[in-house]
């Protein structure tokens, strides 16, 4: 017995690449950061792929409250303001560094006040710091949003000691391997965007 296709919802449309929508967070609130110099650099590249537009979290910018599942003013006005964003969103990018051989605990805080909110959305990641350019906090990171229902993606990129390489323009110290590597990044997360927005917009994401 065959299965009929599944039926488009109601006002529902698909998504052509042109239409992507990217959101950049940016996790690091330390003072002496560096995320916002990787950050800064990978949001111009984007401006220049044809498929994306984006926006951009700094978590610096945020409230977080310490607790979950609080329903605090402050809260509230995270999830208006950054939960609007990631449901919004088609492709996520997160900047993160390493720290003790992990990611900051401010960023899985504020990971943990969203939960549906990430399911179905393809996330990718940029690392940075030390030997291992931020790759161990990543690897934590994908088991993290395995959980969320999220699709993380092979292409990442890494900057191993980065503090004091970006130049004075604001590039990495090897422009072309890095705008190579950004490239294969956008060029998987316009795919997975693409499909994973057209999913969304014809079912419900299982377990939601």
């Amino acid at each position: 017995m065959t299965t009929p296709p599944k039926t488009m919802a109601p006002g529902a449309s698909t998504q052509t690449a042109s239409e992507l929508r990217m959101l950049v967070i940016t996790a690091s609130t330390r003072p002496q950061r560096f995320g916002h110099q990787v950050a800064s650099w990978f949001l111009d590249h984007v401006d220049g792929h044809p498929a994306f537009k984006t926006s951009h979290i700094d978590l610096t910018d945020l409230d977080i409250p310490a607790h979950i599942g609080t329903s605090t003013s402050a809260q509230q006005r995270l999830r208006k303001h950054a939960g609007t964003e990631i449901e919004a969103a088609d492709g996520i990018v997160i900047v993160t560094p390493e720290y003790n051989h992990s990611y900051p605990g401010t960023l899985k805080n504020f990971i943990d006040h969203f939960h549906t909110e990430w399911a179905g959305r393809p996330i990718s990641f940029i690392g940075y710091g030390g030997v291992s350019g931020g790759l161990r906090s990543i690897e934590h990171l994908r088991l993290v949003f395995a959980e969320l229902r999220a699709a993380t993606l092979r292409e990442t990129l890494s900057f191993h000691n980065p503090h004091g390489a970006f130049n004075e323009t604001g590039k990495p110290p090897d422009p072309a391997a890095a705008s190579d590597a950004a490239d294969r990044l956008l060029a998987e997360m316009t795919w997975w965007a693409t499909a994973l927005a057209n999913a969304r917009a014809t079912q419900t994401y299982p377990g939601q």
